[in-house]
């Protein structure tokens, strides 16, 4: 009897398991994520230095000492010029170090000529005349040094108040105004901003928009307005007057429209009625310089 060939054990395969196939993977991705990272890093710092290269080249270069100077090192003292100064900016010199400023010249604030009386008169709420806030031109100025009597100069200065503003002098009269205010009371801005949108709409009516101004103050110093109000007769009235017409004590003849008539041959109540005895019936002030009638029939 024949014996059945027996099988030889198969031969071990040559690829490792498979667990050690995936480490072998993993280990190849993480070589490759590293030099990635090493590749972008490399060109990171080569734009970093490229820009700085370019920053350097925009720098401009300082300006050399003037001749007979010497520039302080070390912490020693200039013996010419301790600095310079010009359009392109400020060099110092501090502890041996020059500092360079560009456009560091602070502007002067737009009420610097105004007297500190004029601003407590303000914050105390009393309605100026705003021609007494705009700058003096060099003719007013040497005029005041000339050797006037002081009561010429008192007359010089009461014409200046009752002196009409045209419109461009009156916004940066306004301007130097609301400056002033608001270093007391911040919070009336809104209030502000909603009575120069109206004076800017009179002016464009071709209403009497510098009485309008100076009625409205006059009503807050008296405690019967407050900034942003609205006053509707006020607008009616000041609206069909026009803009050369004043309101200081009938020292000023009216030039027609609403409100320019004289009532009750007083001629202290010229031009616009009160618009507190409208509203209330009556009026509070002793010396109230408009007319006591109504507004719309004149009664």
């Amino acid at each position: 009897m024949s014996k059945r060939p027996t099988k030889r054990p198969g031969r071990p395969s040559k690829q490792p398991p498979k667990r050690f196939r995936d480490e072998e993977a993993e280990g190849e991705d993480e070589m490759g994520v590293k030099e990635s990272l090493t590749q972008l890093l490399a060109e990171q710092k080569a734009l970093r230095k490229e820009i700085a290269e370019i920053r350097a080249a925009k720098t401009p270069a300082p300006e050399a000492s003037p001749a007979g100077s010497t520039t302080a090192t070390g912490g020693k003292s200039n013996s010419g010029m301790a600095g310079h100064s010009g359009h392109s900016g400020e060099q110092s010199n501090t502890g041996g170090t020059q500092a360079w400023a560009t456009g560091n010249q602070k502007m002067l604030p737009i009420d610097l000529h105004v007297p500190k009386t004029i601003k407590e008169k303000i914050w105390s709420g009393v309605a100026v005349r705003f021609a007494i806030l705009l700058p003096a031109d060099p003719k007013e100025m040497l005029e005041e040094d000339s050797d006037e009597d002081d009561e010429d100069k008192k007359k010089k200065k009461k014409k200046k108040e009752k002196k009409l503003l045209t419109f461009t002098e009156w916004v940066k009269a306004w301007n130097i105004y609301t400056t002033i205010l608001q270093d007391r009371a911040k919070e009336v801005h809104r209030g502000l901003g909603a009575h120069f949108a109206r004076v800017c709409t009179l002016h464009e009516l071709q209403g009497n928009w510098r009485d309008y101004d100076y009625r409205y103050r006059l009503a807050i110093a008296a405690g019967e307005r407050a900034w942003g109000d609205s006053d509707a007769d006020l607008f009616a009235t000041t609206r069909l007057e026009p803009a050369t017409q004043t309101h200081d004590g009938g020292k000023k003849k009216p030039q027609g429209g609403a409100g320019g008539k004289t009532g009750s041959g007083n001629p202290s109540k010229v031009g616009g009625f009160c618009f507190q005895f409208n509203e209330q019936g009556s009026c509070s002030r002793p010396n109230c310089g408009f007319k006591h009638f109504c507004s719309q029939c004149g009664g």
